[in-house]
């Protein structure tokens, strides 16, 4: 097993310096047959021939072999006993190859000499540095696996263990030995322990895990291949999550997240996370992902990281977090970046990015007017501008629709939309009779918007009394204008006028109240939300102030999820919404995309189809520049009608926002496309004319 452990070792690292290459330049044929040469001696346990074969390959000019061979000769005074060469060697690959991908093996090495020398503070503490989200997973599952280790066996006090905690961050310490637990009963053969631990982490962390996915591995891919040091693993290049022999030709490339998987909103960065590492394993892994955390962890303190209540930190703090965040992924040369979540973390994201000419894709953002910041900003969300054109359009030329009133949430969103829907409105002949303002997620009671809109409904339903109402009529019998104004005429008017008068005074009509009018004169009421929760506040209280109308909405309107888990007497206030959306509910794509990330995860996604799109792009744009970054840009540029999880995406040439919306129209607990048979009927102009002219020939 120990041979076996050496060769997984040395082929996982011979595969990953082939993809480390980065720079043609830099390739040397050379370097190439000293690197195998010295892998050679290594599977062979001579490590002193191994060792001088990569310090001949140092000694070359830089080359693409460099940074594993400065690695490799630290595992060669490793296995010699030579802690301290060995130390000095693992430093040495950080010091002079700072963007290497073996930097993070190489802290392993670090950690692991500690462990030898005894100093297992030291080596908890460097194993606590690999739980940060720019490790790949597997390794982070393989630090946890150790640390969990030296916890059990109390090698370092509690007071250490809390030291270590705080640094790395309480809730993933916590997660981090619960699983690191289940690795190490494997390691030691405890099958019973192992699946006890594993239900454990299960049921105390959940689906949000990092390591959820990896509580399924194969024992063979665990237990197996750990060394017979008190549960601490001697390698772990075999857990890189690159699949071995895979000939993907753009394999050497990195992929950069910025996401906040610390903190408040650490549970939708993670499902971005999930998507894209789904998209990546489906295509072969042909990425090695690389992650900025742009969170923070501030435990027990009531400090809110993002824009939401109050106390909260600093805003400029958070941005210089996703600035500094994306600088890293730049100087790392990842050749694209996921990222950030949120529009305002875009900004000085996509700032780097264009300056770095380095394509971003941004998940989640409907900030408009962040893709006029350069060439190399995407975004996969629709904004609001072009939702408000689409609606606008469909509400006054297709449904017809004259007298509108729009309520929107008091944020650029909101004015954004409002702008658009009402000039688009107004060009095609509607008007906007009523514009009104919320503060989402927090207003909750419409009342007073809706009794105003109910005041100008009223205003449009008056019937204005017309004074020349009963000479009009006589007129339509065909009495002739000399007579209009004779005094018999005048006397009848006089008459009928004082008899009217009378049968009101005998007869008066009981007044109604006003309140249980309902008002048809507003055709339409725009309700634009920033999340679902709103749509399902604001549409029963639009129902319980009579008003008959047209309900329109904005993408945000689409949470398949959530509409289905509405009450059916809840849900009958949405019904016959009309919504402009990127998602389509009956894509294949998408249910396809559902059903593995349950399987995957054990439960439904959210926001997580975004980040599987955001990867499937770059994937697809990756294929069809033969593997040239200085194509991926225009590549992406050219993408039209994508069938994603999310729903369908296309950027048009002079904006590198999704501009592939449709109407979906709710139907009970259904979003469905809106057909023929949705429109308002038109008759045939032309027969209703001839019937007309028939009816005046018979008269």
């Amino acid at each position: 097993m120990y041979f076996v452990l050496r060769s997984l070792l040395c082929g996982t690292i011979l595969s990953l310096s082939i993809l480390a290459q980065t720079n043609a330049s830099l390739y040397s044929a050379k370097a190439n047959q000293l690197f195998d040469s010295g892998i050679t001696f290594f599977e062979k346990q001579d490590y002193n021939e191994a060792r001088s074969k990569f310090e001949q390959l140092l000694e070359l000019p830089p080359n693409h072999r460099s940074s594993a061979a400065t690695l490799m000769i630290g595992k060669c005074y490793f296995y010699l006993s030579d802690y301290d060469s060995a130390l000095a060697s693992a430093r040495d690959v950080e010091a002079s190859f700072p963007s290497s991908r073996y930097v993070t093996a190489s802290h392993m090495l670090i950690a692991d000499i500690f462990y030898k020398k005894m100093r297992f503070f030291e080596a908890a503490e460097q194993y606590g540095k690999l739980l940060s989200v720019s490790s790949p997973l597997l390794l982070q599952a393989v630090a946890a696996e150790r640390l969990a280790a030296i916890v059990k066996n109390k090698q370092i006090s509690d007071q250490a263990v809390g030291k270590i905690s705080r640094n790395v961050g309480g809730s993933r310490m916590r997660e981090a030995l619960l699983f690191g637990e289940i690795m190490w009963y494997r390691h030691l053969g405890w099958v019973a322990e192992s699946e006890i631990a594993l239900k454990n982490y299960r049921s105390t962390i959940g689906a949000q895990g990092v390591f959820f996915r990896l509580g399924d591995i194969p024992l063979n891919r665990t237990a197996s291949n750990l060394s017979e040091s008190q549960g601490i693993l001697n390698e772990s290049e075999n857990f890189n999550s690159l699949t071995k022999g895979h000939n993907y030709k753009g394999s050497e490339y990195k992929l950069g997240l910025l996401l906040p998987l610390s903190g408040t909103y650490a549970t939708i960065a993670q499902e971005i996370y999930n998507g894209v590492e789904m998209a990546n394993f489906a295509a072969g892994e042909p990425f090695e992902i690389i992650v900025q955390d742009t969170g923070v962890d501030y435990g027990k303190l009531p400090i809110d990281s993002g824009l939401n209540s109050d106390p909260q930190e600093n805003n400029g703090t958070g941005l210089l977090r996703v600035a500094r965040g994306a600088k890293k992924l730049a100087d790392q040369q990842v050749f694209a970046i996921i990222g950030p979540l949120f529009s305002s973390a875009c900004v000085p994201a996509a700032v780097v990015a264009e300056t770095s000419q380095i394509p971003l894709i941004a998940p989640l953002s409907q900030q408009s007017g962040l893709d006029s910041l350069g060439q190399y900003i995407f975004q996969v969300n629709s904004v609001p501008e072009l939702q408000g054109q689409m609606l606008g359009e469909h509400a006054s030329l297709v449904l017809g629709l004259h007298n509108l009133v729009i309520i929107a949430p008091l944020t650029d969103y909101g004015w954004n939309f409002e702008r658009e829907f009402r000039r688009t409105t107004e060009e095609n002949g509607g008007r906007i009779v009523l514009a009104d303002w919320y503060i989402p997620n927090q207003t909750k009671d419409f009342r007073r918007i809706f009794e105003d809109v109910r005041k100008v409904g009223f205003e449009l339903s008056k019937s204005s009394k017309d004074t020349l109402s009963a000479i009009d009529s006589l007129r339509s019998v065909g009495i002739s204008e000399e007579y209009e104004s004779s005094s018999f005429f005048l006397t009848l008017l006089e008459d009928l006028k004082r008899e009217k008068a009378l049968m009101d005074s005998l007869y008066p009509k009981a007044e109604v109240d006003s309140s249980d009018i309902f008002i048809d004169s507003i055709d339409g009421i725009v309700l634009v939300v920033e999340s679902f929760s709103d749509a399902k506040t604001i549409a029963p209280q639009l129902a319980s102030h009579r008003l008959n109308t047209q309900i329109l909405g904005n993408s945000l309107w689409f949470d398949s999820e959530g509409l289905k888990n509405m009450r059916r007497s809840e849900r009958k206030y949405l019904d016959g919404a009309i919504i402009a959306s990127p998602h389509q509910e009956d894509l294949e794509s998408s249910r396809n995309f559902i059903n593995d990330y349950r399987k995957t995860y054990s439960t439904d996604p959210i926001y997580a189809a975004f980040g599987f799109d955001s990867a499937q792009l770059l994937i697809k744009a990756f294929e069809r520049s033969d593997g040239e970054v200085a194509k991926v840009r225009e590549e992406l540029s050219r993408i039209k009608s994508y069938e994603g999880a999310s729903g369908r995406i296309s950027f048009d040439a002079d904006r590198r926002v999704n501009s592939a919306l449709s109407l979906l129209k709710i139907d009970r607990d259904t979003y469905k496309s809106v057909m023929t048979n949705d429109l308002p009927a038109l008759g045939n102009d032309l027969e209703i004319f001839l019937q007309y002219d028939q009816s005046l020939g018979t008269d």
